[in-house]
């Protein structure tokens, strides 16, 4: 049995990827803890069969806080002696290499995004420069990396020179006796981070026309008060709904009862270009229809058949031409046949398999 340490810096009762992983982990015999955050609004952790510890910590963002985290995750490492040692993205890179030297354990590196070119660097040269010189001076040092899409692990052995591993962001096994979407219902659904880049605001701006249209959007972010504003100052909050931070178990039961579910994403950011989302298996496995960029992993996903939409560029007439076009009776009908094929073949327990062979390489001379 190995000891394998997780590290995060969200709070973890939201983050379904590492749930899966470390429960894929534990039931295959290693001891695993899942380390994060917590603040005095975190809410109660979710039953686990592995291990979680959320970190106390009294800034949220900014300096002062990626300053605490280091600070504090090293502090835990040092004294919780684990045999590998896994940092999520690059703001828990340099404990768990610090850590990993100290101890003598292995060291991975997980990577959700492509770190240092999401929307948040962007016009923050100064902060852009730090870390891409963690991304150029860590990545090279772990012992096994691996990242959410196949196009995102090409791009980063490329810069890094380091290979990268593919495990997709694929949820479990949809809820038995699920209901099914349908187009009549006339709701558009967005859940995840509200955070800039992600087209937020101008699918407020395609509601004006949509008036038939609902809008549910699940989650918070650094944008979650001015996107409620924008919808009062634009007289929506009658037809927008913001169901902030929702649970895993209660996650399904909403999403099916919308019609048609949106993953915009600017092209300027090269994290969301070659992103793979979990909410793109979300909406997949739930057989809702949704609306995706013309990006290399979503054009992948697709395929040549009619699964789902795809546009070029976030604009509300945009937007609203590919709702109404994908809503149509004929059109729907056959992207939910698509989408029921693509949800027969995007499974968690592949998914599963390919994070156990990467770990069990570990084991191998190559890797230490």
């Amino acid at each position: 049995m190995r000891r394998i340490i997780l590290a995060v810096t969200n709070d973890l009762v939201h983050d379904r990827r590492m749930h899966r992983i470390a429960d894929a982990l534990t039931r295959h015999g290693n001891e695993v803890t899942l380390v994060g955050r917590a603040y005095a609004d975190s809410p109660p952790l979710l039953p686990a069969r592995f291990r979680q510890v959320r970190m106390n910590h009294r800034f949220r963002k900014g300096k002062l806080f990626y300053i605490e985290y280091q600070c504090r995750l090293l502090w835990f490492l040092i004294r919780h002696r684990g045999d590998v040692l896994c940092a999520v993205d690059l703001d828990s890179l340099i404990p768990v290499i610090l850590a990993g030297r100290v101890q003598g354990c292995l060291k991975v590196y997980d990577a959700h995004e492509y770190y240092t070119e999401t929307p948040e660097l962007h016009g923050r040269p100064v902060a852009k420069w730090i870390w891409d010189l963690v991304a150029r001076w860590g990545i090279p040092r772990m012992d096994l990396c691996y990242t959410v899409g196949p196009a995102l692990a090409r791009e980063l052995e490329a810069r890094y020179h380091k290979p990268f591993g593919v495990v997709r962001n694929v949820p479990m096994a949809t809820p038995e006796g699920m209901a099914i979407p349908r187009a009549d219902s006339k709701i558009l659904w967005y859940h995840g981070a509200l955070n800039a880049g992600r087209g937020l605001e101008a699918l407020l701006e395609t509601m004006v026309l949509l008036p038939d249209y609902r809008l549910w959007i699940a989650g918070e972010g650094d944008l979650s008060q001015v996107l409620r504003d924008k919808a009062r100052d634009m007289q929506l909050l009658d037809r927008v709904t913001f169901l902030g931070w929702v649970k895993p178990d209660d996650l399904w039961a909403l999403m099916v009862q919308a019609s048609v579910a949106v993953n915009l994403l600017e092209a300027t950011s090269k994290s969301y270009y070659y992103s793979l989302a979990n909410k793109a298996f979300d909406y997949i496995h739930a057989l809702l229809p949704a609306i995706h960029m013309d990006f290399p992993e979503y054009r992948a996903l697709l395929g040549e058949g009619n699964p789902g939409m795809l546009i070029s560029a976030i604009q509300p007439e945009i937007i609203r031409e590919a709702v109404l076009s994908i809503s149509q009776e004929e059109a729907y009908n056959e992207c939910q046949r698509q989408l029921d094929l693509l949800r027969h073949r995007f499974k968690w327990a592949s998914e599963e398999g390919a994070l156990i062979r990467l770990y069990e390489e570990l084991k191998s001379p190559e890797w230490q």
